[in-house]
């Protein structure tokens, strides 16, 4: 019985770390987009000035 808690508590461990790096990557990733779409918006908008 404990040897099967102790397996579950690692699972769950392992479960929460892949979640977290999961989080992060999707993150970046939202981020990067949004910077990207930044930036051509900035140069679309100074090319309207030359």
């Amino acid at each position: 019985m404990e040897e099967e808690d102790k397996k579950a508590e690692r699972d769950l461990e392992i479960l929460k770390n892949y979640q977290k790096k999961e989080a992060k990557s999707i993150k970046k990733i939202f981020i990067t987009l949004f910077l990207l779409g930044a930036l051509i918006y900035i140069v679309k908008f100074l090319m309207g000035f030359f």
